[in-house]
């Protein structure tokens, strides 16, 4: 089992180097997405919030396909995690240059 210090936005797993900051949506599950690609997904993971701990994980790969939605009724849902695309990420940045 992995070992995770959530501090504030940053989520890490020190014994690995692997560290995640997130302003929006969960670090802990971004830094799942990050161990998955660090080739890590077959493993369990334990959360802590200094000597406290936050959340036990079973599975990184399926928390992986998770995000963090709110609903109708301003309640935070696990929904399934879309990655952003070039559109989400330059969004009103970028003007589409006519051909």
């Amino acid at each position: 089992m992995l070992i995770a210090q959530l501090e504030g936005a940053t989520c890490s797993v020190p014994s690995l180097g692997v560290s995640v900051t997130r302003n929006t949506g969960c670090p802990i599950l971004s830094l799942c997405r990050a161990l998955v690609k660090a080739d890590h997904g077959d493993e369990a993971l334990s959360v802590w919030r200094g000597d406290k701990p936050v959340m036990e994980i079973t599975s990184i790969a399926r928390a992986a396909t998770l995000a963090v939605r709110e609903g109708n009724d301003g309640r935070p849902r696990f929904v399934k995690y879309q990655a952003p695309t070039f559109a989400d990420a330059v969004g009103g940045i970028v003007e589409p240059v006519a051909a």
